[in-house]
């Protein structure tokens, strides 16, 4: 089979695949680069300084996984945690943005949203990485938000997918409820 064969063969597939309703459980962040120069050393530390000429700002961890599913034409909810700071605010935007519906979020006045920023410099070389997050499980109070919610909702959904990328959104025992 040629090569023009077998891309014709994967775009009648994915053009044969009947739309699901899905849900994405886990933990979702931003992820945002910064693109640069690095062009000197800092007179501060020897590091070098990053020029950023631009910033890309997109969706990561479970939340990456469900925009590649509406990519596969799929029709997605996500449910996690976010917090209610500015970045929680973002990520549910560029969700929504991308046609991920988000009914099943939850606000944690508590919780600080998981960013994760790369800084690239020449070559697409990533030179730093900076995480702001919560790793610590979500509380009881949420958790229990979070089981009423999917008690409530799961018969809508035909496919149910956990991501667990150790934010502290899934734990051992909220999970066991999920699978159960």
């Amino acid at each position: 089979m040629s090569r023009m064969e077998r891309k014709m063969n994967i775009e009648t597939q994915l053009n044969n695949i009947k739309t699901k309703k899905v849900l994405v459980i886990g933990d979702i962040m931003l992820d945002k680069y910064f693109f640069g120069e690095a062009k000197r050393l800092s007179p501060e530390a020897p590091v070098p300084v990053l020029h950023k000429t631009r910033e890309t700002i997109v969706l990561g961890g479970a939340s990456n996984v469900a925009r590649n599913l509406v990519r596969a034409i799929q029709d997605v909810s996500i449910m996690s945690v976010i917090g209610n700071d500015e970045e929680g605010k973002i990520l549910k935007k560029i969700l929504e943005d991308n046609k991920i519906h988000t009914d099943l979020l939850i606000l944690d006045k508590e919780r600080t949203t998981t960013v994760k920023t790369r800084m690239i410099g020449p070559n697409n070389a990533q030179m730093l990485r900076l995480d702001v997050e919560d790793t610590t499980s979500i509380s009881d109070e949420i958790s229990d938000k979070m089981i009423k919610l999917y008690e409530a909702n799961i018969e809508k959904f035909d496919i149910i997918i956990i991501s667990d990328y150790k934010k502290g959104v899934l734990n051992v025992q909220n999970t066991a409820e999920l699978i159960r």
